[in-house]
């Protein structure tokens, strides 16, 4: 039996399988600056949580070579994309939204 597929029936095929990284631990790799991201900034709870995702920026293969900016004490500017990576990590804090986007 010869079946018929049009493009349609393909590309819903593959949109709906479940597709799994090949390397999980790969890293990401943060390019440019700071400023080429969309940008939140993130107030920890606590000094521990600031010691904490400071540490990850360092060691972490998800945010090592992250942008950030410290805005003060208890703040970090980051690529919005990486708050939930943050939040995955399970590091206590607020997002806020970020001024001037420039």
């Amino acid at each position: 039996m010869i079946m018929h597929l049009d493009k349609h029936d393909i590309v819903s095929k593959i949109t709906t399988s479940t597709f799994l990284p090949l390397n999980p631990m790969k890293k990401i790799v943060w390019t440019g600056r700071l400023g080429n991201y969309s940008r939140k900034a993130i107030r920890f709870s606590t000094r521990r949580d600031r010691e904490k995702a400071l540490h990850l920026v360092w060691h972490d293969p998800e945010l090592v070579g992250l942008p950030r900016d410290h805005a003060d004490g208890d703040t970090l500017v980051v690529p919005s994309q990486s708050v939930p990576l943050f939040r995955k990590k399970g590091i206590k804090f607020r997002v806020y939204k970020v001024k001037n986007q420039r």
